[in-house]
């Protein structure tokens, strides 16, 4: 499993399907205050194969990179080896600075913040089981997405200058009234069109290496607008926005085969000095080769391989949404 490249089944959304840069109401879903969807409106899917590359055979000088590419992954041991991952307010208050600090270091940026994450688990998502303090675990996703879009990624910036809501998982532990970031700095980021980034830390939680439902990864100068859906998220009290894709030949999937414990994947799911973020949607991140300039974000989806062995351990993993800010 760790030396060569697979050949799997993606999930897209299907070429019928408008493609889309803002909300439009003719793709979404209800969710519950567990974060469950309920039904899906003008989801219209597809399934296609393609090559999914085995990033860990890139010598160094070719290796996939956070800024040019959407991604990297990194050894990075666990500060705290018996941190209880199910417990909502041992990961906010111990592991979001951990992964905040991992990304200000990746990155070079000036500060960084954890504001919300997940834990997918199949096996935990069927027996029901809850994170203590927080809401139920969530299956591993089987469709390919980016978390923020053109409208989502700024919005998500301003609703962290207000005190968190119901889903908000930084309402155990800041106080009643209280915000992560205040109204200056987001003020200043977006008014002054401050560069700042949407980063999720990813890591696997289990003792064992991942090796079922695995994560791709894609290649986000291989992305046009052309490719996107706005996936809109009704909650009950917001409408929140993912990107969708529609699929193209010319995406180049990566993965990392049986990630340990000790490794983290960034999967930049925005960057305001990416191409498609600094043109508003008028241009792609790249047409083929573009140089040094930062992709705006990388398509992910978990996948099936075909590779795994019947008997493998289910996959267990986190991923912590950050926020970085450059000056």
């Amino acid at each position: 499993m760790t030396n060569s490249n697979v050949n799997a089944r993606l999930t897209y959304l299907g070429a019928s399907v408008e493609s889309s840069l803002y909300r439009n109401g003719k793709v979404f879903t209800q969710r519950d205050r567990e974060g469950n969807d309920g039904a899906y409106h003008g989801v219209v899917t597809e399934q296609r194969d393609v090559v999914i590359n085995n990033a860990r055979r890139l010598d160094q000088s070719r290796r996939r990179q956070i800024e040019l590419h959407g991604f990297e992954l990194l050894q990075r041991t666990l500060q705290r080896p018996d941190l209880q991952f199910l417990d909502n307010r041992q990961v906010v208050q111990e592991y979001y600075p951990e992964c905040a600090e991992i990304v200000r270091q990746a990155t070079n940026a000036t500060q960084a913040f954890g504001f919300d994450h997940n834990i997918r688990w199949t096996a935990g998502k069927d027996s029901g089981r809850r994170i203590a303090g927080g809401q139920q675990v969530q299956r591993p996703i089987h469709v390919v997405h980016g978390d923020y879009t053109l409208v989502s990624a700024p919005q998500r910036l301003r609703d962290l200058a207000n005190p968190p809501g119901v889903n908000d998982t930084l309402r155990s532990v800041l106080a009643e009234g209280e915000s992560l970031l205040t109204t200056d700095v987001v003020s200043r980021t977006l008014n002054e069109r401050k560069r700042f980034a949407l980063i999720n830390v990813w890591r696997n939680i289990d003792h064992s290496s991942v090796m079922s439902e695995p994560l791709a990864l894609c290649d986000g100068h291989t992305v046009t607008p052309d490719d996107l859906v706005v996936f809109e998220i009704h909650y009950h009290d917001r409408i929140g926005e993912n990107w969708l894709a529609k699929y193209s030949p010319y995406h180049e999937w990566w993965y990392y085969p049986l990630m340990t414990r000790e490794e983290v994947v960034l999967i930049k799911q925005w960057d305001s000095a990416g191409g498609l973020a600094q043109s508003g949607g008028a241009h792609p991140d790249s047409s083929g080769d573009n140089g040094d300039a930062p992709c705006t974000l990388s398509f992910h989806t978990a996948f099936t391989d075909p590779n795994t062995p019947t008997d493998a351990p289910g996959r267990q993993s986190i991923e912590v949404r950050c926020v970085a800010f450059f000056d």
